[in-house]
């Protein structure tokens, strides 16, 4: 009986452990890579169209933004709310566009990387510490740490 017992225990372990398949799931990088690339450019499309309320469908409920600055760290309805306020600026022109992407997928297709090269318009105008000073001063942090930056390197005459 005991023999039966282990030789039946035996079995069912072997079956549990060797009797389980993998299930192999073919994954279609090329039409990955589209979908990926056609969300980031609905991405940088409600940018360019200045649309902060479609750019907030792009976050889950519990994202955390950081932005450049140590005071910016915001959650979905703080980004939203500056994105709706900075963005309502009439001055402000926005034009990005991609000068290369790189998309990855992962070989079982559960993730993907991606890498842009991007470029915004504003800061191919800048050619002098002036324009940086003009620019960038608008920016508390930003602004503030260029002015230091300036005086303590003496890098214009005052």
């Amino acid at each position: 009986m005991k023999k039966l017992l282990v030789i039946t225990a035996l079995l069912l372990f072997a079956g549990i452990a060797f009797g389980q398949t993998s299930k192999t799931t073919q994954v279609d990088f090329e039409t990955e890579k589209a979908a990926v690339a056609d969300l980031f450019d609905k991405y940088y499309s409600a940018i360019n169209a200045k649309d902060a309320a479609t750019l907030a469908t792009f976050l889950t409920e519990d994202v955390l933004v950081c932005g450049t600055d140590p005071s910016e760290f915001w959650n979905k309805e703080q980004i939203t709310d500056a994105w709706t306020q900075g963005l309502a600026d009439t001055t402000l022109e926005i034009n990005i566009t991609i000068g290369k992407r790189e998309i990855r997928v992962a070989d079982d297709g559960s993730s993907v990387i991606v890498v842009e090269e991007y470029i915004l318009p504003k800061l191919d105008e800048i050619e002098s510490l002036e324009d940086c000073i003009a620019f960038y001063g608008q920016f508390k942090f930003w602004g503030e740490n260029l002015k230091r930056q300036i005086k303590q390197h003496e890098l214009l005459e005052t």
